[in-house]
């Protein structure tokens, strides 16, 4: 009674705001409902949901006014609700660590309050809703970590979820690139959500093999997956450990494949400070990847080894001229002066470049994603997610070694992921696309808000119970 009560305080007035189905509020209500009574599977199914081909969220929605509204729009309240709901239940003291997420997260608010209140008079509506709404999900979920960061509960579910979800988009992208090589018919091009590519076998031996990559899976959400299979390697992640390194290539990204090289190094490192490398555990992680490598090789023809030769070759590469042009039309607005140097452009404000027919129309949210965090929200915003990325990336290298509490160490074991996407962010979508963005703020959150073991004790004077109980 009590939840369905909650429940109905939550989303009825939502119901009642929006002109949505009266179908639609039922099944909201009942999404409600399951959240505050079961949370921790709750989180995990939005975490895995949130993985999906992003054009299934662009086909279920519905219309309220100017601004449609999909299942996407539905899993930050839905995990807000899951963390107040097991933050009620949870009998934990609040640890010492929640100060820092708290001013990373005021930083963040402060720097997108600036950028709203200078964008505010040339900004497009479009734009800017886009930005509100990227940020403003992007908080939701940080309040969650705020809310329920410090239980052992919430993080076995975060971990979980984003274990799941590296998965979930490796197996898209793998089927996807091999029907798509097999058939001749682009994978996706068969559901009503997914865009159709015409010809594609001919597109292939032409040598545009960029067709077979699909932009609305976010493979970089591979990564803290992949992190925490190489720290906590054994026998039985050797399958999961190859699945996921074949997915990364299947995505045909090159600034990915960067990424997973360097996630390799900083878990083995991870290991080696922590001394668990020895000569023999190397060679058995190595030998799944190496597998995967090699499987992708042999199965795509030279299809893999074609993408690897545009890296030497960046001349006319499309998608390195819309970064170099965005950026530097990016850098000039913002060197105009020290204002704009401080505060950034507004949100939502669209710095125009020069473009051919191959380049698309600009936006306020930048492929370089991190000079879109500067350009938005100024440079309080952007050293706000920085100082939460690479804080909870630190915290996390040392929860990775905390054997006594496993949902500990798995959780830091994915944060060392954190500064390779925060790198990737250069030349990589991370904080522009709001599907991926909320489960990488949520791991971030959620690691700087766990208590180290010491802390913990510190705090209350026994241990922290484990998370199974």
């Amino acid at each position: 009674m009590v939840a369905a009560v909650t429940a109905a305080l939550v989303v009825g007035p939502a119901v009642v705001v929006a002109p949505v189905p009266a179908f639609t509020g039922f099944l909201l209500l009942g999404a409600a409902i399951f959240t505050w009574t079961r949370p921790a599977t709750a989180v995990v199914a939005c975490i895995v949901t949130a993985s999906l081909h992003r054009g299934l969220f662009l086909y279920l929605r519905v219309e309220t006014g100017n601004y449609p509204l999909s299942v996407f729009d539905v899993l930050p309240p839905l995990l807000l609700l899951a963390s107040v709901s097991l933050a009620s239940r949870g009998r934990h003291p609040a640890p010492p660590t929640r100060a820092p997420l708290a001013v990373c997260t005021a930083m963040i608010f402060a720097g997108l309050v600036m950028g709203v209140i200078i964008g505010a008079s040339e900004a497009a509506a479009y734009e800017m809703v886009r930005v509100l709404r990227l940020e403003g999900w992007i908080l939701c979920v940080l309040v969650c970590a705020i809310v329920a960061g410090h239980l052992p509960q919430w993080r076995k579910a975060v971990a979980t979820g984003l274990l799941g979800a590296g998965l979930c988009v490796a197996a898209q992208l793998l089927v996807s690139f091999g029907w798509s090589l097999a058939t001749g018919t682009y994978f996706w091009s068969l559901f009503p959500f997914g865009r159709s590519v015409g010809n594609l076998a001919g597109n292939i031996q032409s040598g545009n093999v960029l067709t077979l990559r699909e932009n609305a899976v976010s493979g970089f959400l591979i990564l803290p997956a992949l992190s925490l299979l190489i720290l906590r390697f054994s026998g039985r992640d050797f399958a999961m450990l190859m699945f996921l390194v074949a997915g990364g290539l299947a995505w045909l990204s090159r600034g990915l494949w960067v990424a997973m090289c360097l996630m390799l190094i900083i878990a083995l490192a991870h290991r080696v400070a922590s001394g668990r490398l020895s000569g023999a555990k190397l060679t058995r992680i190595v030998i799944p990847v190496v597998a995967a490598v090699c499987t992708l090789l042999l199965a795509s023809g030279d299809i893999l080894g074609q993408r690897i030769g545009e890296t030497t070759n960046l001349r006319g590469d499309v998608s390195f001229d819309v970064r170099r042009l965005e950026t530097e039309a990016a850098l000039e607005a913002l060197a105009e002066g020290p204002g704009s140097m401080v505060f950034g452009l507004g949100s939502g404000v669209v710095v125009d470049f020069p473009r051919t027919s191959a380049v698309g129309e600009p936006s306020a949210l930048l492929e370089n994603s991190v000079l879109g965090l500067w350009t938005n929200t100024g440079l309080l915003g952007l050293l706000g997610v920085t100082l939460l990325f690479f804080g909870a990336a630190l915290r996390g290298w040392r929860l990775a070694s905390d054997r006594d509490h496993p949902d500990r160490a798995v959780l830091g074991s994915m944060s060392l992921a954190l500064p390779v996407l925060w790198l990737q962010g250069f030349i990589g979508g991370t904080f522009t696309v709001p599907e991926p963005a909320i489960l990488l703020f949520l791991l971030a959150g959620t690691a700087l808000a766990t208590p180290l073991a010491t802390e913990y004790r510190c705090r209350t004077g026994a241990s922290e119970p484990s998370s199974t109980k």
